[in-house]
């Protein structure tokens, strides 16, 4: 029998929100059997399920009632990646002087950001390694697809053989289109997918203090400036070799959708192609029924 695991012990971190430049410090808590991937705020608890998620700003948004999370979906992909079950993750944000200024007045969010960490998605990784994983006494339930699934955007295949692979084709003016295709475990995750970083519609020649105006306005109320830095995103670049990172961000953003099911994904080969994560979480809402469940021994 395969049994849930969680965190051997808490792993604390922090970065920087990209959407206002907040300091945010992240603790991992392991968590009992059954509990999955928990949110904790200062609204309250969000459980990173499907009925609970929304597409907004170009991430996924986790809410119920008052708490509200939002850009989890690279930590989700994480823990899937680790096969992180069962965890509580508590945000606790440390404002800038605009963010305290913007809160006194009122016009400051309470959307909880989950943050860009210093190596990116690998800070986590290399956190997760050194302290281990606890199994624990409940069953793991796996889900796989009853047969095909897939629209123009997604296509989820059962294979006979228990792994999850994920195939993404992507189609920019500069490169072009192309694909990669990797298999999920947790090295091939570190190696490949978590020093991935998103596109920025923003030409590399364009100053950084333009970016950072644009941002703002976009963004007002998480604060004046951002967290964006080209360690973290990607610019516009006329290098085909740097785009490579987008299509391995492709692939973390689909991953960190999938964590949401209600189970582990296996026995199952992804297409993507130029899905984003609206589409994701609509597909997956509409097809969640279709995925079997089951123990493995």
């Amino acid at each position: 029998m395969i049994y849930q695991k969680t965190l051997s012990n808490t792993l604390y971190l922090s970065g920087r929100e990209g959407y206002g430049g907040n300091l945010v410090q992240v603790e991992l808590h392991p968590a009992e059997p059954g509990t999955g991937i928990l949110f904790q705020t200062s609204y309250g608890d969000v459980p990173a399920r499907l009925e609970h998620a929304f597409s907004s700003r170009r991430s996924i948004l986790l809410q119920k009632g008052s708490a509200q999370v939002i850009h989890a979906e690279h930590l989700l992909a994480t823990l899937f990646a680790y096969g992180v079950n069962n965890a509580c993750v508590s945000l606790k944000r440390e404002p800038t002087l605009s963010y305290s200024l913007l809160k006194r007045v009122g016009l400051a969010t309470d959307i909880e950001v989950v943050p860009f960490f210093s190596q990116l998605e690998r800070t986590v990784c290399d956190a997760i390694e050194k302290t281990g994983l606890e199994e624990q006494g409940k069953p793991l339930t796996y889900l796989k697809p009853d047969g095909l699934i897939c629209d123009k955007k997604l296509s989820f295949s059962p294979i006979p053989h228990p792994s999850l692979i994920i195939k993404a084709t992507t189609r920019y003016p500069l490169p072009g289109e192309q694909s990669r295709e990797v298999t999920i475990t947790s090295q091939n995750y570190k190696d490949s997918i978590a020093p991935s970083r998103a596109l920025v519609y923003v030409p590399s020649w364009l100053p950084k203090f333009v970016a950072s105006t644009l941002m703002t306005c976009i963004y007002p109320s998480f604060g004046i400036g951002h967290g964006f830095t080209d360690k973290n995103v990607f610019y516009l670049s006329s290098n085909p070799l740097q785009w490579s990172t987008v299509i391995y961000h492709t692939i973390m953003d689909r991953l960190g959708a999938i964590a949401l099911l209600d189970g582990r994904l296996n026995y199952t080969k992804i297409y993507i192609q130029f899905s984003n994560h609206a589409h994701d979480l609509d597909f997956l809402k509409k097809h969640q029924s279709r995925f079997e469940r089951t123990t493995l021994d």
